[in-house]
């Protein structure tokens, strides 16, 4: 596909019910590279690429650091089979000291 928006979405979901809570733009490696179309596109110098995986590992840290209470992350295969996806967010569960791992916990 030569033109489209991929966007990499945060959502929060509890018993009370789901909202989006962060989202990234996915800029592909090729448009990284092409000045050119980076200028067309008015994207910023600054964004440089990076994979789903590691968009949304910041997303979960943001959620962290900014006090998001939950038990357990989930995404699609990309996500899932990220290297160091699921170590990322363990250790964003284990780290935020809201919660753990452990079957049957609940939310807080």
């Amino acid at each position: 596909m030569e033109n489209c928006q991929i966007g990499v979405f945060l959502a929060y979901g509890s018993r009370r019910g789901a909202a989006f809570l962060d989202r990234e733009l996915y800029l592909p490696q090729e448009w990284a590279a092409d000045g050119e179309r980076r200028r067309e596109a008015g994207v910023p110098e600054g964004v440089a690429f990076r994979t789903k995986g590691q968009l949304a590992q910041g997303m979960i840290a943001r959620a962290v650091a900014a006090g998001v209470p939950f038990a357990w992350v989930t995404g699609d295969t990309v996500y899932g089979n990220a290297i160091g996806q699921r170590s990322c967010s363990t250790a964003a569960v284990a780290g935020g000291g809201r919660s753990s791992l452990r079957a049957g916990s609940e939310e807080q």
